[in-house]
């Protein structure tokens, strides 16, 4: 019974054994290459999305100064103006400012075109319109 036992456990791995097909897994003339992937556009007519994002900044700085002084002065008078003691006025201003302007914006602009013409090297030439406003 053992030997029987035996013999079918041989016969049974070398049923299986025979049977192993092996592959590669890369297959250029596959056109689905993965089970979860989109099919990637290569021919005219395909449909492709395109997504455009647009973005700009700028930064303006602007400052100034100004200084200011004056100085009056009067000596003790002579002559008739004897009463007039020594008097006199200093005085001196500054002012300083800066201001700072920053502008940023950005677009978005989703497209479906078309591929109207395979190029060397893979390269696609796409066509799309997008119409504003009233048509």
């Amino acid at each position: 019974m053992k030997r029987v036992l035996a013999l079918q456990a041989l016969l049974l791995l070398l049923l299986t054994a025979s049977s192993v097909y092996a592959d590669s897994l890369y297959s250029p003339s596959s056109f689905f290459t993965d089970m979860f992937a989109d099919r990637k556009a290569a021919r005219v007519g395909d449909v492709l999305h395109v997504l455009i994002v647009e973005s700009a900044s700028a930064n303006q700085t602007v400052g100034g100064t100004h200084n200011k002084q004056a100085k009056m002065g009067a000596e003790e008078g002579s002559s008739w103006l004897d009463f007039i003691s020594l008097l006199g006025y200093d005085g001196s201003s500054s002012y300083s400012n800066g201001s700072t302007a920053i502008r940023s914006g950005s677009i978005t602009a989703r497209l479906t075109v078309t591929v109207t013409e395979v190029l060397a090297g893979g390269n696609l030439r796409i066509e799309g319109r997008r119409f504003a406003g009233q048509p």
